[in-house]
């Protein structure tokens, strides 16, 4: 068999990456960053959220 990968991420390149994303958003409109938006659609997954819903719940208890 073949050998196994090490598959890590390094949190800042994952960070830097998402930041140099264009926000297409208009400003006004704009009530929270996108890369927390980003990071919270990864991570709340990631922690078991299954639903949009539970994406919301785990970015409010984040919130702090």
């Amino acid at each position: 068999m073949g050998k196994k990968k090490d598959f890590t991420i390094n949190p800042q390149s994952l960070i830097d990456f998402l930041e140099a994303l264009e926000d297409p958003r208009i400003d006004r409109r704009k009530k929270h960053a996108l890369i927390n938006i980003l990071l919270i659609a990864i991570f709340a997954p990631i922690c078991g959220a299954k639903t949009w819903t539970d994406i919301q719940d785990f970015g409010r208890s984040k919130e702090e």
